[in-house]
């Protein structure tokens, strides 16, 4: 005898309701506060679109520049160039600082 499989249920067949929809949102967000962080960010301009370009860069770009962007805690210490062949620079004195440290240990450890 077989086993029936059970096929996954579409959205549009369960027809949740907006409240059940809300609580879902907020269950897989953990918490009504980092739902309403994520509905100001919907609505900051340009934001999606930036977020949507991220989550489509190869794993490791975007693996280097989260790793990058959460060393500062200073967003608007960050600065932002294209060079003249395309690539782009970022500039964060706290991940200069953090560079420039483990340098000197590097050195350190070599001499």
């Amino acid at each position: 005898m077989t086993k029936k499989r059970k096929r996954p249920v579409s959205p549009a067949e369960t027809n949740p309701t907006l409240d059940e929809i809300i609580a879902s949102i907020i269950k897989t967000c953990g918490s009504p506060e980092r739902v309403m962080e994520l509905y100001y960010l919907a609505h900051s301009p340009g934001a999606l679109e930036l977020v949507r370009a991220i989550a489509a860069m190869p794993q490791e770009s975007r693996s280097i520049l989260e790793q990058y962007l959460t060393v500062h805690r200073d967003p608007a210490s960050l600065r932002v160039r294209i060079e003249d062949e395309g690539e782009i620079s970022i500039f964060c004195p706290s991940a200069a600082d953090m560079v420039k440290a483990l340098a000197k240990e590097d050195n350190k450890r070599l001499h």
